[in-house]
């Protein structure tokens, strides 16, 4: 699995890889989300937008987009909570986990 993700990933100019390379998808047509940076504004952002409408235009699938700042703190912030679940009471996250299968729905 790590070989899979690795390999998806690509360096940037800067010399940087994104965490998020390979990994996000388009909520509606399922392609992946490319990586930009916006360095038009005074305070420069990067973010994740989706490829498929990137290549083929409107009528495809839409503009989706989210922000890496965002995409980041969200994930960051799930992280944080199931690890506080963890150290709160293992054995009923266990369980919790276990009753829903795969975790989806979590």
């Amino acid at each position: 699995m790590q070989e899979q993700i690795q390999s998806r990933r690509r360096q940037q100019k800067n010399q940087n890889t994104q965490i998020f390379a390979g990994l996000v998808k388009c909520a509606d047509c399922g392609w992946s989300l490319r990586f930009g940076t916006n360095g038009q504004n005074k305070t420069p952002y990067s973010y994740f937008s989706c490829s498929y409408y990137g290549q083929f235009g409107k009528g495809y699938c839409s503009a989706h987009y989210i922000r890496y700042d965002v995409l980041y703190a969200y994930v960051l912030s799930r992280l944080q909570y199931w690890s506080r679940e963890a150290q709160q009471d293992e054995e009923k996250l266990l369980q919790r986990l276990l009753k829903t299968g795969t975790g989806n729905g979590l």
